[in-house]
């Protein structure tokens, strides 16, 4: 899920814009785009990044800094200090990444103007569902994801 700026400006200005309110503990809401997701974030969805420092844990979503762009992905697993994430709708896990680049946790999902809470019994199940099951799973939304924006998007 690659979260989007306005284009006008600078990126580099956003991205320090937003590692600075998460450091001083301030949750931010941000439009997200892409469907690696899916179906659970979507374009246009607006995500609730709160500031989390080190209290991650299998099944999160989370957000980090890959450079060039903010991601946000399920958190697999962590090994020491490397985070291993995954896109709901990619069969293959990401490149680890060291946990100093994660900057916060989606903690709520905003479509059409109803806010959803992560961390209600629903998300968790199917947070537990993605991590038996990753690369099944993420088949599956790959497919399910082309012919939504197929349908609904183009």
């Amino acid at each position: 899920m690659w979260i989007l700026f306005d284009k006008s400006l600078d990126i580099s200005n956003w991205r320090s814009i937003v590692a600075h309110l998460l450091n001083e503990g301030r949750v931010i809401e941000i439009h997200a785009s892409g469907f690696s997701m899916f179906p659970l974030l979507r374009p246009g969805d607006k995500l609730q990044i709160q500031p989390q420092k080190g209290s991650f844990k299998s099944g999160d979503i989370i957000v980090f800094d890959r450079g060039d762009v903010f991601v946000a992905h399920r958190l697999i697993e962590i090994r020491q200090d490397q985070v291993i994430c995954k896109g709901d709708g990619f069969v293959t896990y990401d490149t680890p990444i060291d946990l100093q680049q994660v900057v916060g946790k989606v903690t709520h999902r905003i479509r059409k103007k109803v806010s959803v809470d992560l961390s209600s019994k629903r998300y968790v199940w199917f947070a537990k569902v993605m991590l038996r099951f990753p690369r099944v799973m993420g088949l599956f939304f790959n497919y399910t994801a082309r012919g939504y924006h197929k349908f609904f998007v183009d």
